[in-house]
């Protein structure tokens, strides 16, 4: 069977399949649209009248991608077991997905509205060195001049890590640059502290009566 034939099938089973377990006009009609709609990066791609995306591949044994309804996460499978995963939903054995998408389907030929607000998020935090980086002005005051293009990092632990790894002189400067800042915050905070700590003393002191005003 030709590819552009197999998707087709598997696409229209996986439909059949989800409208049974929903009950037939139960489904999202936007889902549904997004579900059976090809990723146009593979190329030759056009939607039909009935929104069928149709991807244009080389033979049954080509990958083709699919998208996470949760996370916008992308995969690749064969296209034999496309029908498979287009049928899987959504279960309490998925403990990082919410009761809420509990038996919705887990996969779509194109990325929902959520994936992609899901995806956007993870694709925001850059490298302390990027440019555009908020420490960037304090970081070439102390000569660390040098920019990294690195921009899509999920935690501010992979940032970490990151800077450690693929930039670790420049990360040891920075750190021994902030360490001492916050030794030098530290310590004059401990003054301050004192100071008002002492004039308190002082005020609440009981003042001693010279002899003139004992008379």
């Amino acid at each position: 069977m030709a590819t552009k034939e197999a998707i087709e099938q598997a696409l229209v089973e996986a439909q059949i399949a989800n409208l049974k377990a929903d009950g037939v006009g139960a489904m999202d009609p936007d889902m549904l649209d997004t579900m059976t709609s090809a990723d146009p990066s593979l190329g030759n791609f056009t939607n039909s009248d009935d929104k069928l995306g149709r991807a244009f591949v080389e033979d049954d044994d080509e990958m083709i991608p699919i998208y996470s309804t949760f996370d916008g996460a992308k995969s690749v499978v064969l296209v034999s077991m496309l029908g498979k995963q287009m049928r899987k939903r959504f279960g309490p054995q998925h403990a990082e997905v919410p009761s809420s998408m509990w038996g919705k389907q887990a996969f779509s030929m194109a990325q929902t509205e959520r994936g992609r607000e899901a995806q956007a998020k993870l694709l925001k935090l850059k490298c302390m060195f990027h440019a555009d980086h908020p420490m960037r002005e304090e970081l070439n005051e102390m000569g660390l001049m040098m920019q990294c293009r690195k921009a899509n990092m999920p935690t501010e632990s992979h940032v970490q890590q990151h800077a450690q790894n693929r930039h670790p002189a420049e990360f040891k400067a920075a750190k021994t640059h902030s360490d001492k800042a916050e030794r030098d915050e530290d310590r004059q905070m401990q003054r301050e502290l004192s100071k008002q700590l002492g004039e308190i003393a002082k005020a609440a002191a009981p003042k001693r009566k010279t002899a003139k005003e004992g008379e």
